[in-house]
């Protein structure tokens, strides 16, 4: 009757500020003994008048973190000499301006410097430089992500080349690339790429057959729906283990979640967008990390993250990992659908640490976008948060509902997510949309 939760640690470079560095709290107790603590604590909260509260998000310390960070993060460390002495200096300036879109004028010749002089330095810079570029400079450096590209030993810096060059409207041809890089082709990043044109060509499944696995397997499941672009919000949605979904007033309980990262990456690179496919549903937590604030997280897993046992919640499992595991878990008419096989590749990569949680991230860094107020992570699943301008405390969570939906789950472990992208419109999806698959009788 235990549920895993699983005490992640931060992987981040030598930067204070980061948003998925999580240190989250090991939780390991009962699930009914979880309901209950949270239960005490908000009670707690409440009586003492201490509603959920974060100092960070009233305007006087938004504007006090926006100084410090354009000031001092940013331009103090572009103005630094580029040395490997000070790389993670130029990473912290490089970091704070993908989180707020802030492209200084000062930061043009700094990048054309640091370009200039990538190639001697190590590839944590190199990768922290390409992702900048291709957030907030997609045309320019070209030739110098060419350069990179055909001379880096990095399989990861090779992929985000690829894509940095495609999104300036090159075309570079990867098989060339590769001749002179043999050793390459086999890392999870590169045959994720190299299958991309059959990726492109198959025709996504029926959805229905997914509603069958909760009932199949005994296991809540949890559906983020989601269009291709991930710029436009999903809608996340609860099923029973019995084939029921969670309702709320008699319809359909629903939330949005936002599954773009920062850089707007793929799936398969470090920071990139949360991957397609099946995750692993491991718990509730807390994280101490003032970016994601005090509302409890909810912990997914990757495949090579967990091992198969606590994956798929059955310690009678002793193989390793291998793609038939996943492969067999999937309804017949999507097993050989190969984009719902991002997760895979993307655990195979090393990604890890991918939750759902609120956020204290100031809004305004992304006004004018199609998912403004919502906030984009370093590759997590963000919830919507507001909170008050002049006490810091929390006003709307949606992040709270699914926490509180998810406690009154029945079963004893919450079962997987399953991350679907349904087609490639550029609108949010409307339940409508979904609801129209789900059977009237589950």
């Amino acid at each position: 009757m235990k549920y895993k939760s699983k005490n992640k640690r931060g992987n981040s470079i030598a930067i204070n500020l980061k948003i998925c560095n999580l240190h989250l709290m090991n939780i390991r107790i009962n699930k009914s003994l979880l309901s209950i603590l949270l239960i005490i604590l908000t009670g707690l909260f409440t009586a003492c008048g201490d509603l959920p509260k974060s100092e960070r998000t009233t305007k006087a310390n938004r504007k006090i973190f926006w100084e410090n960070l354009t000031k001092g993060t940013i331009t103090l460390s572009l103005h630094s000499p580029l040395h490997k002495a000070t790389e993670s200096q130029w990473m912290g300036a490089f970091w704070g301006m993908g989180l707020t879109n802030y492209r200084p004028s000062a930061a043009d010749s700094a990048l054309s410097k640091a370009w200039k002089e990538a190639p001697i330095h190590s590839s944590a810079f190199q990768r922290a430089l390409l992702e900048l570029s291709y957030q907030l400079y997609p045309w320019q450096f070209t030739e110098e992500i060419w350069q990179l590209a055909n001379t880096t030993h990095d399989s990861r810096n090779l992929a985000m080349a690829i894509y940095a060059l495609r999104q300036a409207g090159e075309n570079p041809k990867l098989n060339n690339i590769l001749k002179h890089n043999t050793q390459l082709q086999n890392s999870p990043q590169i045959r994720w790429l190299l299958l991309e044109e059959e990726r492109q060509a198959m025709k996504r499944p029926d959805i229905k057959p997914l509603f069958t696995l909760a009932k199949k397997y005994k296991s809540p499941i949890l559906f983020l729906f989601l269009r291709k672009n991930r710029d436009y919000p999903g809608l996340l949605l609860i099923q029973n283990s019995d084939g029921s979904f969670v309702q709320e007033d008699d319809r359909l309980w629903f939330i949005t979640v936002l599954a773009r990262s920062l850089s707007n990456l793929p799936g398969t690179i470090t920071n990139g967008n949360t991957p397609q496919g099946l995750f692993s549903a491991q718990g509730i937590s807390f994280s101490d990390n003032v970016f994601i604030g005090p509302t409890p997280t909810f912990i997914t897993g990757l495949p090579f993250e967990l091992s198969p046992a606590v994956f798929f919640h059955d310690t009678t499992i002793t193989e390793r990992w291998s793609r038939q595991l996943y492969h067999d878990f999937l309804p017949p008419e999507w097993k050989n659908y190969l984009p719902i096989y991002e997760a895979w590749y993307a655990g195979e990569a090393g990604r890890a640490e991918i939750i759902i949680h609120g956020t204290t991230i100031n809004p305004e860094y992304y006004r004018g976008t199609p998912y403004y107020p919502m906030t984009p992570s370093l590759g997590c699943m963000t919830t919507y948060e507001r909170w008050g301008s002049f006490t810091g405390k929390r006003k709307v969570s949606a992040q709270q509902k699914l926490i509180d939906a998810l406690l009154k789950l029945p079963d004893e472990h919450f079962g997987y997510l399953l991350l679907i992208e349904i087609d490639d419109k550029n609108e949010p999806i409307k339940l409508s949309e979904i609801a129209q698959h789900i059977p009237n009788k589950n």
